[in-house]
């Protein structure tokens, strides 16, 4: 299996598991009320898969890092060579003009920049990463801004009351929001991002009530350093994703879940505890938990 087929293996597969964007240390809590209103925090680290050094190091080629190498590729498989000339009269071989050999350098440009793809050829690195751009609302892993702009993406939108870049695909974060849950809620959300797996997904019913769940909590979702193991390769290759992510902060945190309405079915360890006016449902997450956080909560 070849290096580009590697690496697309190593990155789609955590694509296409919708694992983007992880927990890394946290702690989160919703509040949820019968008369529909709600709060919702989390406070602790995310990681940014596509910004952190091992989708880097092994995934496709990125728009700033495909320009160069392709110029370079060119440049060693076809350079300008100089054709002939000849003396109009006599047809005697003699030496280019200046305006001559200009003449034929643009030329042979033109041939090289409009020159069609061979049939059954593949499509450029800058092809492909311009579509792994599209796919990831336009970021670009390989520029080394990408960690303060997507920072900035964030702030932009309702909630993020902090995010800071700590390098390597990491942010600390704050997000915060309240107001009336009349709609389906589910956190995170990236604007231009579709593929990412909501840490906390609140599911309005019909009769009002709410189901609760975080999938982004599930066990083995969060653990960074394992998420490249157990691909099968083919052919005895070595995965290249396989310990590449160790390092990165493994999710470890607190799930909570207040409530004045009647909590119909949870999966805590412990089942609700009484609160002020309320009851309190509580999930640690991280490795060795049981299961993704759910609950089902009606208003009476």
């Amino acid at each position: 299996m070849n290096r580009w087929a590697l690496a697309m293996l190593g990155v789609l597969s955590v694509m296409l598991a919708g694992c983007l964007m992880l927990p890394g240390r946290f702690d989160s809590a919703l509040d949820w009320r019968r008369d529909g209103t709600f709060h919702f925090r989390y406070t602790g680290e995310v990681v940014f898969l596509p910004l952190t050094q091992a989708a880097k190091s092994h995934a496709v080629p990125t728009a700033s890092s495909t320009a160069h190498a392709e110029e370079q590729t060119a440049e060693q498989t076809e350079v300008f060579a100089e054709e002939n000339c000849s003396d109009t009269h006599s047809g005697e071989p003699r030496a280019c003009t200046a305006a001559e050999i200009a003449a034929q350098r643009r030329a042979w440009q033109a041939r090289k920049t409009h020159a069609p793809r061979p049939l059954g050829a593949k499509p450029s690195d800058e092809a492909q990463a311009s579509a792994m751009m599209a796919m990831l609302g336009g970021i670009d892993p390989g520029d080394p801004r990408a960690g303060p702009a997507f920072a900035d993406a964030l702030r932009r939108q309702a909630g993020w009351r902090k995010v800071v870049s700590k390098g390597n695909g990491v942010f600390e974060v704050e997000y915060d929001i309240a107001g009336r849950l009349d709609h389906d809620f589910t956190f995170p959300t990236v604007e231009h991002v579709p593929m990412i797996m909501p840490f906390v997904a609140v599911t309005r019913h019909a009769d009002g009530s709410v189901r609760v769940e975080a999938p982004g909590f599930a066990p083995g979702f969060g653990n960074i350093g394992a998420l490249g193991g157990g691909l099968p390769m083919g052919g005895g290759s070595v995965n290249p994703m396989d310990g590449a992510l160790k390092g990165l902060p493994k999710t470890d945190g607190v799930f909570t879940v207040t409530t004045d309405g009647v909590i119909a079915t949870n999966n805590t360890e412990d089942g609700p505890t009484a609160s002020t006016g309320s009851q309190r449902l509580t999930w640690k997450v991280g490795i060795g938990h049981a299961a993704a956080p759910a609950a089902l909560i009606r208003p009476n």
